[in-house]
């Protein structure tokens, strides 16, 4: 996926004066074909057009479509999609 993409559509989505606030990785990417009987001709074209963007440049494109960053963001770590009680959960900061 490309993260420009949810920007605008964001964007485009909030009412006037309206605020969006976003909790959660960076963590934008499309999923390849897995089954045992495609090949890479099989996989999504958007698969090849998909971008990998820094928070940096996200916020910095946020600001050049029209957002304003009105709180700079904090790192805090989360833990994403996973089981509370997992010996080995996913999390992000």
């Amino acid at each position: 996926p490309n993260p420009l993409d949810y920007l605008r559509i964001i964007l485009n989505t909030l009412n006037p004066g309206g605020v969006w606030i976003n909790l959660g990785p960076l963590k934008y990417h499309w999923q390849t074909s897995s089954g045992l009987d495609q090949t890479p001709e099989d996989d999504d074209e958007r698969y090849f057009q998909s971008l990998e963007l820094s928070l940096d440049e996200i916020l910095a494109a946020a600001e050049r479509m029209g957002f304003e960053v009105v709180r700079q963001p904090t790192r805090k770590e989360s833990r994403y999609a996973c089981n509370p009680s997992s010996m080995c959960p996913t999390t992000y900061s």
